[in-house]
């Protein structure tokens, strides 16, 4: 056993203050460069091969810092200076990488990022802040997608003409343009397609998402705008002061049928 005031001690302590410094000096340097050289999106919108190199470096970091004989305490430390080094500027690198995309690419890119992070940081312990910093993310170009994909499909079907002259009048709806019965009908022809087979409506970068779950939240949300919209619709199509007769011709379902066949709980 070495005296608690022996030179050798104060050499190792040393040693372990400049290893440390090192260590993170390089951590900071490798990200430094991951943001002065940014990688640009491909047109499938997949996590970038500097993410996923680096990703590799740091579950290779966390893991040797998982076997490491420490106490809980240091090792929690060390992991949380780990990821404010390297996951933060991550994000930041594919915040810019997708700047220059539009609306509905730059959130699906996003989200196929954030996603491989949060893979591998669920594999180890104290990552649970920043796990749920980029789920606060992913939800919210999640949102954004939600949306879009609903507008786009309200677009497709043509009701989003119908819904925004809805909006527009509080009676005698059926005599503006596009909004006669004939039209109103046209359009649920095409809306009863897509309930029938709704993959064929959701804009086509939907497919480019890494993860069914995913997708799977974007489709149900946008089925739950829609139906909401459709109850707006046929609450004034059953109003008599909007002057549809035969209102039942024109919107056979009801919205509860329609909840049934979107398959909406």
């Amino acid at each position: 056993m070495l005296d608690k005031n022996a030179a050798m001690l104060d050499t190792l302590k040393d040693i372990k203050s400049l290893s440390s410094t090192l260590f993170y000096n390089s951590l900071t340097c490798h990200t430094s460069k991951l943001l002065d050289q940014v990688e640009l999106p491909t047109e499938e919108l997949a996590p970038p091969s500097s993410l996923m190199s680096s990703l590799s470096l740091l579950q290779d970091i966390l893991s040797c810092k998982d076997s490491a004989v420490l106490s809980a305490e240091h090792r929690q430390q060390d992991y949380q200076k780990i990821l404010r080094t390297v996951v933060e500027p991550l994000i930041q690198m594919c915040t810019v990488s997708a700047s220059r995309l539009n609306t509905i690419e730059m959130a699906v890119y996003m989200v196929n990022c954030l996603h491989q992070q949060q893979v591998v940081l669920s594999l180890f312990e104290y990552t649970e802040s920043h796990l749920e910093l980029i789920q606060a993310q992913i939800d919210a170009h999640l949102d954004t997608l939600i949306s879009e994909d609903a507008s786009y499909i309200l677009n497709k079907l043509g009701l989003a003409v119908i819904y925004s002259n809805m909006q527009k009048t509080s009676s005698n709806a059926s005599l503006l343009p596009d909004m006669g019965a004939e039209a109103i009908k046209s359009a649920m022809v095409k809306f009863d397609e897509f309930m029938v087979r709704p993959d064929n409506y959701h804009f086509y970068q939907m497919s480019l998402l890494k993860a069914n779950k995913h997708r799977d939240i974007i489709g149900q949300q946008a089925c739950v705008l829609l139906l909401t919209v459709y109850e707006l619709i046929y609450k004034c199509i059953h109003t008599p002061e909007q002057g549809y007769s035969h209102p039942h011709s024109i919107l056979p379902r009801t919205p509860q049928q329609v909840k049934t066949l979107l398959h909406l709980s």
